[in-house]
């Protein structure tokens, strides 16, 4: 009875494992990224039949720039171009640069290029190839001449073109023309990424985003149509640790209760207002520039105020010391070693004498002379070392201001 219930158990784990595998197996043979890639060749094909060029070259895959951190730390990886693979086309871009008749570039009074609508933009392009495969009169015509396998056709070519516009993915649509899109001109650029390189700067450094996320939803986190989307399925989150304080604000401003495939996206893509956060983190206001370039004046003169001071400190604390030799040289000359041992305790004992005074270094000879005053041979020795050991230091100090300092 035993074994049977065993075998039962293994069956149903082996049909578990088995399961969990083909939904790994199938994820990996049909990526959302290869949905993109797909359209972007089948876009690229279209674009031949009336230019009469070759689709370029274009290998599928994974598709990542790898950012070294200055500091040799970990690096910062960016997939997005796995998705967003048509970024550096001009015919998948709305609009162009306007030139005059004799070929220079128009700008405005800012000296920013004019732009104007794109007649080589591919969508427009498709648009209008649907719509003349869909069109009623032509279709007529051609079945009252008998050719319905013409009509079927062109009613397919229009239906997969129109495929082409939409991507599905887990229950939502997304408009493909935002995916495979020419990245906008900023500033004065010319051509996309003139002055901000995307093999230097990627994607993720200026739009946040998760770079390494392979899905929409794990790599632009609860974002869909150009709207932060509230989500009022699954759990809420729970934390191990219950600290309101610093959970991430994730949780609570984007989301009420996001799905469980984003509880750890804490970096959503900028959006709306948001897009260009960012910006400031390299190109500050003339104010922010101003002040970093006087504190970057005043930085190294307080350092060097501070090593001054430092020094000061330090040279006053050997001052200090060499004084107290002295002293402790002329009571042990004047009284003897006993006398001045005696001394020395009686006042670190006294507590009616200020604290400063108590804990001068000379104190703290006073442990070191009562082991000392045991031996009575010691005395000779100690005052001897003490006496090199100052005429040592009067050879690199300048006597005159130690007698000043002593004096005082």
């Amino acid at each position: 009875m035993r074994g049977q219930l065993y075998q039962i158990v293994l069956i149903v784990l082996g049909v578990v494992v088995a399961a969990l595998f083909g939904v790994f197996v199938y994820r990996e043979m049909f990526p959302e990224y290869a949905l993109y890639q797909d359209d972007y060749i089948a876009l690229e094909e279209f674009r031949s039949t009336y230019t009469g060029e070759a689709p370029p070259i274009f290998k599928k895959g994974i598709k990542q720039i790898v950012l070294e951190d200055k500091n040799k730390g970990p690096e910062e990886i960016d997939r997005c171009i796995s998705c967003h693979v048509a970024l550096d086309f001009q015919h998948f871009s709305p609009t162009k640069i306007d030139y005059d008749i004799n070929g220079n570039m128009k700008r405005d009074a800012k000296g920013y290029p004019l732009q104007v609508p794109n007649e080589e933009y591919v969508w427009e392009k498709l648009d209008r190839k649907i719509a003349d495969l869909q069109d009623v009169a032509v279709n007529d015509r051609l079945e009252s001449e008998g050719k319905s396998s013409e009509v079927l056709r062109r009613k397919s070519l229009a239906a997969e073109y129109e495929k082409l516009k939409t991507v599905k993915v887990g229950g939502y649509t997304y408009d493909t023309s935002k995916v495979l899109r020419m990245h906008p001109l900023m500033g004065k650029e010319t051509r996309p990424f003139q002055f901000h390189p995307i093999e230097e700067y990627g994607c993720s450094s200026c739009h946040g985003g998760n770079g390494r996320g392979l899905t929409t939803d794990t790599a632009h986190g609860p974002v869909f149509d150009g709207m932060y989307e509230e989500e009022f399925m699954g759990h809420s989150p729970v934390f191990l640790e219950k600290d309101p304080a610093n959970d991430p604000l994730f949780s609570k401003v984007f989301n009420h209760k996001p799905g469980h495939t984003l509880l750890f996206q804490t970096t959503p893509i900028l959006i709306g207002s948001l897009i260009e956060a960012k910006c400031i983190q390299c190109h500050q206001p003339t104010s922010a520039s101003l002040q970093n370039a006087y504190r970057g004046v005043t930085d190294p003169s307080n350092k060097i105020k501070e090593q001054f001071e430092e020094s000061e400190k330090s040279y006053q604390n050997d001052l200090q010391h060499l004084a107290t030799l002295l002293e402790l040289r002329n009571s042990l000359k004047e009284k003897g070693f006993f006398a001045t041992y005696t001394k020395l305790q009686q006042e670190e004992q006294n507590y009616a004498i200020p604290q400063i005074i108590r804990k001068k270094p000379s104190k703290k000879l006073t442990g070191k002379l009562q082991r000392l005053s045991e031996i009575p041979i010691f005395s000779l020795i100690l005052y001897k070392n003490i006496s090199a050991i100052i005429c040592k230091i009067l050879k690199q100090r300048d006597i005159s201001s130690i007698k000043q300092n002593f004096s005082k």
